[in-house]
C-alpha cells in the first residue's frame, strides 16, 4: 500500500513539476527582462517556478526509484521519505500529503511485521511444550524467524 502511494506521490510531483517548468517558460517568454530590472518580485517568481520545478522532478525520480527496491531497503528509507514529503508539503500540497500517507504507511507495515514474527514465536514455543516440535526444530525455526 505505501508504495503505491508512493508511486501516486511521484506521479503527482512529475504533473506539478511540468506545470511549473511549463509556466516558466512561458513567464520567460512573455515577460521582457526589461520588465525584471524594475521588479524583482517577477524576478524571484520565475526563480522560485525553476528551482520549484528541479525539487519536484528530483522527489519524483527518488520516490519512483524507491518504489522498485525491495521491502527491507524500502523501509530503511523511511526517514528520507519523511523528509522529502515536508519538503513536498510546502512546494506541492497533495504530493507531499500521498508521500506522508506512504511513511505512514512503512511504519504500519513495520509494525505489523513485528507482531507477526512475535506471534510465531509463541506459537512455535506452545508446539515446544505440547513436544510437537523438539528442541532442535523449535531453535532453527527461532533462529529462521529472528534471522540470526
Amino acid at each position: 500500500m505505501s508504495k503505491k502511494l508512493l508511486k501516486v506521490s511521484s506521479y503527482i510531483s512529475f504533473a506539478t513539476a511540468a506545470i511549473y517548468f511549463f509556466a516558466f517558460v512561458l513567464s520567460n517568454n512573455y515577460i521582457t527582462y526589461h520588465y525584471f530590472i524594475y521588479d524583482m518580485e517577477g524576478y524571484f517568481f520565475l526563480l522560485s517556478l525553476a528551482i520549484f520545478s528541479f525539487f519536484m522532478t528530483f522527489s519524483g525520480i527518488l520516490f519512483l526509484h524507491y518504489t522498485n527496491l525491495d521491502e527491507e531497503e524500502y523501509q530503511k528509507k523511511n526517514k528520507v521519505i519523511l523528509i522529502w514529503s515536508i519538503i513536498l508539503l510546502f512546494i506541492s500540497n497533495l504530493s507531499g500529503i500521498f508521500a506522508l500517507l506512504a511513511y505512514l504507511f512503512i511504519n504500519n507495515e513495520k509494525e505489523s511485521n513485528r507482531i507477526d514474527y512475535i506471534e510465531e514465536l509463541k506459537e512455535l514455543e506452545k508446539l515446544l511444550k505440547k513436544d510437537i516440535i523438539n528442541s532442535d526444530e523449535y531453535n532453527k525455526k527461532k533462529k529462521k524467524l529472528l534471522n540470526i
